[in-house]
Order: structure tokens, then C-alpha cells, then sequence
């Protein structure tokens, strides 16, 4: 499991393109008080390029975005027959599920094994719950939020990582043609999706399943921070045009099929962008379309001023990840946001297991001699705190520093992107053992050797005779130049830094960080406070 450290900087890396905003700036939000929640309305309008000027194949058109790559019907299309189960727990990419042991009248046992959070042994924590087979129920209307199929959803994205996993989801449920796309039998490279497609018959309707992987990856964090000077995400688009050729090829074996997406993270966000195109052109009609996206990022133009009542985002408005890329910098998500934070969102997550402890949030008060930094009361202000100051316009450089501006979006991509995009991607990409050589010696570094860091070449000298010393290979001339860029953008961001190396306020960092963990999400989600 990697380090929080890594994690605290990948966040202020990524929050450098992040929104301020409320909790529902931009997607209209439900007020979960009952199990029929009718998202609220907003005001739509075209985005520029209606669906008739589109063509049949939901190519991306340049409305969309500044992305060249575009989605093609010549990618590799998943086999049109039906795969019989087989015994193997690594099917093939077109092959169906391996055989499950588990008997079909006994509910689906989820487990997750904690990303963040580890107990006081310093063990990851497991977080486990049940799904009946009676969640993966389509009986109410697509644009009506459903707690019982975000909990199956939430199983679907446990399960993405792990093709073995995934068959046994899939054969408890009794689906069939199963694909899983060509990344999960290869080393991961930037531009890697993990998804996996299934049908079943549920009466007499199809069913296609689209789940996306969303976390234990590393060289995909390089997409995440490219964002792009205009349209949408330009990582993220990447994204799109890799799995959007196979599900419509996928989705062009079935007649009028309903259809449930699900992701998490990175791919909540691919999923999010790639649900445009398909309700834009009406691939798939709006009521047979069931988008269920946990703690998803923010990738669509927000020219984009179209309706998706039919997708759903869990989100944690304290959950740093949320908030990127940012309306500022011209991006927001789609559909409808479903809330999971709240006041005692703590005493939530404890309840559902007492292992589960966040770090504890502590507020800031008025200080006189420092107006600089205001008050926060809670998480939410405190996210917005840290947003607002990153995207402040500098106005200091240090002496022969380059101005790491990046209070604009095309400022980001000029001054920072390239170099954070490979920084974040190379640390976790790290092996564990590396991690903890690199914690070991932070650790035993004083006040003036943290600082030391931040000079010229500070962070790449520090780095590299660790990484020669477990022969991990790097780029370095990137390295030099990346970790230059990143140690200026935080001396020009010194007062945050400073802020962050206080013990109190670190640990509210790493809450916000610590809420985007599915072990997090997993608790908040069973709360929703839902009449059954």
C-alpha cells in the first residue's frame, strides 16, 4: 500500500486545477429523504452541437473539445457469441466468467481492502458487506436514484480491478457474453482503461453492464493531471475513446438494451464524459440509461449546458478529488449529484466499523496576526480554503524561479502540467519498498533539510540516490526538470505550505484525502438516509 505522502502531493498537485465551490455549484442535487429521490431541475440548453449534426458512430465532435482522438468503429469489437462459463479464474478477453463455488441463493460477500485507512497495527482495513441478488433491479424509473443499485454498483467497482473477482460477480448474477477489455492482460501504460462488459436477460429486457476500474492503478495518474487548454479533459477524453468504440459495438448486438454504468475516480470521470455522447445521440434512450459514478471528477466542457437526469454521482463534497478540474478552469461533471457528506459523517464511518477512524478535523479560529488565512469551520470550508489560495495569481517569484502561475487554465498547462503529470505518475509507480526508504529518510530530516527540498535541484537530489539504490529506472532529465517545477510552485505557495506542515492542519489534508477511499464512500453510501 502506498504512502500517504505521495498522496498528499498527488492532491496538491491535482486541487491546483480543482473548483471552489459549494457542494452543488454545478449538477443539481438530491435531497435523499426517501427511496423515490427526483433529482432537482436546471435550466437546460444545446451545447453548441445538437445530436443531428453528430454522426451515427458518436465520434467526439469538435465542439467537445481540442482532443484529436477520436472514438473509431474499427477498434476491437468483443465476440458476438455467447461464452459458456469457464473453469479458468482468468478469462480472456472475450471470453465469459470462470465458475463460481459460491451457491447462486446466497448473497454476493464484497470486500475491499482499505487503500488509506490501516488499523493500529498499521494493517489495512477490510470493509465488507453483502449484495442480494434482488439490487440489480431496473424496475423504477432511470432518473430516479436508487440507494439499493448504487450498493450493487458499489460491488461492480470493488470487483473492476480483478478479472477473477469480476467472474465471480458476473456468474452470481447470472451473466453472459462476457468482454473484458485487452489492458487487463497487459503492464499498465498512461492510457489504460480497465472495463468489462456483460449481458443478461432480466424478463424480458436485455441488460449491459459497463464497470470501469477506477483505482489500484499508477501510470493512468499521468492522464488524470493532462488536462488540456479547452473542451473537454484531454486525459480523460482518452479515456473515452478507448472504451466508447467497444461498448457501442457491444451495445449494437442487443435491441433497445438497458443499460448500468458504473465507476469510480478516474473512470467515474471517463464515464461521466462518455455518458454524453451516448445520451446526446440517443445510442441509448435516457429511460433505459443507469449511471451510478462514485467521487467523480470534474472532465466536461461546461459549454456542455445539457440535462442528464439518468446519471448519478456519489459524491463527498469534502473529498478533495471532487473538485477536479475545475468550473475555473472551464470543466464541471454532469447529472445529478447525490451527497454523501455531513456533519457526523465521521461517527458514519466508525459506526459501520469501528477500525475505520479518520483523522480528526480541526477548525481555525480568527487570528490577527495572520489575516491571510481565514477561519474554517469544517471540511467544506476548509477545501475551499485550499482551492482559493492555489488558484490565486502569483505575484512573488524567488530570484531565476519561472512564475509557476496557474490560476488559469491555460496557465496550468504552460507552467505545470507536463511536470507534475510525470511526477505523480513516476511516485506511484513506486514499489513498496522504495516508499518506505523514501518515508524513512523524510522522517529523519529536520525542519531546514524539508525546506532544503525546495531549492534548486533540492527534491532531485534527494530522490535520485534512492531510486539508484533499488535500480528503479527513471527518466533523468524529466526528473530534474519536474521536481525543479513542483519544489517552485511551492515556494510560491509557500503560506499553504507552511500551513500544511502544522501538525493540526496536515491531518485535515489528509481527511480530505481519506474521504475519497472507497473504504469512506463504502459507509457513506449505506447511510444515505434512504426509506427502505
Amino acid at each position: 500500500m502506498k504512502s500517504k505522502i505521495f498522496l498528499l502531493l498527488a492532491a496538491s498537485l491535482m486541487v491546483v486545477s480543482c473548483n471552489k465551490a459549494t457542494p452543488s455549484s454545478e449538477a443539481p442535487k438530491s435531497s435523499i429523504n426517501d427511496s423515490s429521490v427526483v433529482p432537482a431541475t436546471s435550466v437546460s440548453s444545446d451545447r453548441g452541437t445538437s445530436s443531428e449534426q453528430k454522426s451515427s458512430s458518436v465520434a467526439p465532435s469538435s465542439a467537445k473539445g481540442s482532443s484529436s482522438a477520436k472514438p473509431s468503429s474499427s477498434s476491437a469489437q468483443p465476440s458476438s457469441s455467447s461464452a459458456q462459463p469457464s473453469s479458468s479464474a482468468q478469462p480472456s478477453s472475450s471470453s465469459s466468467a470462470s465458475s463460481s463455488t459460491q451457491p447462486v441463493d446466497e448473497a454476493y460477500h464484497a470486500k475491499v481492502e482499505s487503500m488509506l485507512l490501516s488499523d493500529e497495527e498499521g494493517k489495512p482495513i477490510d470493509v465488507e458487506f453483502d449484495v442480494p441478488k434482488e439490487y440489480l433491479s431496473f424496475a423504477h424509473k432511470s432518473t430516479t436514484f436508487n440507494k439499493n443499485l448504487a450498493i450493487e454498483a458499489l460491488s461492480f467497482v470493488a470487483a473492476a480491478p480483478y478479472k477473477d473477482e469480476l467472474a465471480r460477480l458476473y456468474t452470481y448474477h447470472s451473466f453472459d457474453d462476457i468482454y473484458y477489455s485487452e489492458d487487463y492482460d497487459k503492464e499498465q501504460e498512461k492510457d489504460s482503461v480497465l472495463f468489462s462488459l456483460a449481458h443478461k436477460k432480466i424478463g424480458n429486457d436485455d441488460l449491459v453492464a459497463l464497470s470501469l476500474s477506477g483505482y489500484n492503478y499508477q501510470k493512468q495518474w499521468e492522464q488524470n493531471l493532462t488536462i488540456g487548454k479547452e473542451g473537454d479533459h484531454e486525459g480523460f477524453m482518452e479515456g473515452v475513446t478507448k472504451v466508447l468504440p467497444v461498448f457501442l459495438d457491444y451495445l449494437a448486438k442487443y435491441n433497445e438494451p438497458k443499460v448500468f454504468v458504473n465507476g469510480y475516480s478516474r473512470t467515474a470521470a471517463i464515464a461521466n464524459l462518455m455518458s454524453t455522447f451516448i445520451l446526446d445521440d440517443k445510442i441509448v434512450e435516457e429511460s433505459n440509461y443507469y449511471a451510478y459514478l462514485f467521487e467523480t471528477p470534474k472532465g466536461v466542457s461546461v459549454e456542455n449546458t445539457k440535462e442528464y437526469k439518468s446519471i448519478f454521482n456519489i459524491v463527498n463534497s469534502a473529498d478533495l478529488v471532487t473538485y477536479v478540474a475545475p468550473t475555473e478552469y472551464g470543466l464541471k461533471r454532469v447529472g445529478v449529484d447525490i451527497e454523501l457528506y455531513s456533519e457526523n459523517a465521521d461517527a458514519k464511518v466508525n459506526e459501520y466499523n469501528e477500525k475505520l477512524v479518520l483523522p480528526t478535523f480541526t477548525p481555525r479560529n480568527e487570528d490577527p496576526e495572520d489575516a491571510s488565512i481565514p477561519n474554517f469551520a469544517n471540511d467544506i470550508d476548509f477545501v475551499n480554503f485550499v482551492i482559493s489560495y492555489l488558484l490565486k495569481p502569483v505575484t512573488d517569484i524567488g530570484d531565476g524561479q519561472q512564475n509557476r502561475d496557474i490560476s488559469t487554465r491555460e496557465n496550468f498547462v504552460d507552467n505545470v502540467q507536463g511536470d507534475a503529470a510525470y511526477l505523480v505518475s513516476l511516485f506511484f509507480s513506486l514499489p513498496s519498498d522504495v516508499v518506505e526508504d523514501i518515508k524513512t529518510k523524510l522522517s529523519e530530516m529536520g525542519a531546514f533539510g524539508m525546506l532544503g527540498l525546495l531549492s534548486t535541484d533540492g527534491l532531485y537530489n534527494f530522490l535520485t540516490p534512492i531510486l539508484n539504490e533499488h535500480n528503479f529506472a527513471y527518466d533523468d532529465a524529466q526528473l530534474k526538470t519536474s521536481t525543479n517545477a513542483v519544489a517552485e510552485l511551492a515556494t510560491q505557495k509557500i503560506a499553504l505550505l507552511l500551513l500544511f506542515a502544522s501538525a493540526d492542519y496536515k491531518q485535515n489534508l489528509m481527511r480530505l484525502i481519506d474521504f475519497h477511499a472507497l473504504e469512506t464512500v463504502i459507509p457513506l453510501v449505506f447511510a444515505l438516509n434512504t426509506a427502505e
